[in-house]
């Protein structure tokens, strides 16, 4: 049976989309199986700094799979961390290093980029943004975060205003919180993994998406910068 997964998906949307193939009847079923982090800690050497308690979410390879109709959620859940491991090799998780971070740390940075970036060229620009403001001690402010706390069944990730910022309480929420959100908020292509794996040298602390339907953003320095590519996107 052939499952495509997106780029970009969460977890939620992974389970749903078994349910929808007929592989799993509920998901919870998958829900619950990737938040057993010690049993798959155990067989996978990559998930040795995933914290405990935490699940699956952000190793969950997306791709295209073939599963056996009678494949058991294990099944499916060892496949997906199979291909992760052979896709994102050990010499390439060990770039983190050089960061001073660790892997887990850096693919949370991928899940932002992944969620941010339309434009593969963009990717390693985005990721240096989220880098700097951390070294500044800055609010990474990605609007995907709040959707990752915000998103419910039928809306995963709910357009973003001013008033759900402020009503979104949750550590997920990088507009009130400094620092990475606490796990990965979706699962990665390896090009964004790889842009936060190798991210561009920049200087770069904001960029603003220029809504022309080019996916492309434009990236500034400085807040007075930043302030003038708001008003070019709209064209004051």
């Amino acid at each position: 049976m052939r499952v495509r997964f997106q780029e970009g998906w969460r977890a939620e949307e992974y389970a749903e989309k078994l349910v929808e193939v007929g592989l799993i009847a509920s998901p919870d079923e998958f829900l619950s199986a990737i938040k057993n982090t010690n049993k798959w800690k155990a067989q996978f050497d990559f998930l040795s700094d995933l914290p405990d308690g935490a699940s699956l979410e952000g190793y969950l390879f997306p791709d295209t799979y073939e599963f056996r109709a009678d494949a058991s959620v294990d099944d499916i859940i060892t496949t997906m961390l199979q291909n992760f491991g052979q896709r994102v090799p050990a010499a390439e998780r060990s770039k983190a290093k050089a960061l001073n971070r660790s892997f887990y740390d850096v693919l949370k940075v991928a899940s932002l980029v992944e969620r941010e970036a339309a434009v593969d060229q963009e990717r390693p620009i985005i990721a240096s943004v989220f880098y700097n403001r951390l070294k500044e001690g800055m609010p990474l402010q990605s609007d995907p975060t709040v959707q990752y706390a915000a998103g419910s069944a039928g809306n995963w990730w709910p357009t973003v205003t001013p008033q759900l910022i402020d009503k979104v309480n949750s550590s997920y929420n990088t507009y009130k919180t400094t620092g990475l959100p606490p796990t990965p908020i979706c699962n990665p292509s390896l090009a964004s993994i790889e842009a936060a794996l190798n991210p561009a040298q920049t200087n770069y602390l904001y960029f603003v998406a220029k809504g022309d339907g080019s996916g492309e953003h434009l990236f500034a320095a400085t807040y007075d910068e930043h302030v003038k590519n708001i008003n070019k996107v709209q064209g004051r």
